[in-house]
């Protein structure tokens, strides 16, 4: 590779070092004179994905419900608050939905909360809308990990 105008300068003053490159290390069980190298392997994925022995994924089993809060999974992107509140007033009295948005795209990150006005009404919702399809993927309705806002009793 030809040098560039300022390392021809460098170079006639004396600072120009050439970059040299370290020798490649070779593994401990190839001997050199082989000449063969094996294929490189793919790194390892860092994601783990529940398969069951036949092969496909399972459905995650709902958590249970201890408040009138839910979570919502595996939401269309395109899912908007209105609509979840007619699928979910066909179950019981919808007290306020959040769906969850990207901070700086302001786009659906496909996860939200629902909070129902009794805690019967929010066991039902999970037994009747628990992993089934809305607006073309399988919705996780379950109870909600942490408290809600309502329920953390500093008012």
């Amino acid at each position: 590779m030809p040098l560039t105008w300022w390392q021809k300068i460098l170079k006639a003053i004396g600072l120009y070092k050439e970059t040299v490159r370290p020798p490649r290390k070779r593994s401990s069980n190839a001997s050199p004179a082989e000449g063969k190298t094996e294929p490189r392997k793919a790194p390892k994925s860092r994601t783990r994905v529940a398969k069951t022995a036949q092969g496909t994924r399972e459905a995650p089993t709902p958590k249970p419900v201890e408040s009138t809060r839910l979570y919502l999974g595996n939401l269309s992107y395109d899912a908007a608050e209105y609509e979840l509140e007619e699928l979910f007033k066909g179950v019981g009295a919808v007290r306020d939905i959040e769906i969850v948005y990207n901070r700086n795209t302001h786009k659906s990150k496909g996860y939200g909360f629902i909070e129902m006005a009794t805690i019967e009404e929010a066991k039902r919702a999970v037994e009747v809308l628990h992993d089934q399809p809305f607006m073309g993927r399988k919705m996780i309705v379950s109870g909600a990990k942490s408290k809600g806002p309502a329920d953390s009793g500093d008012q």
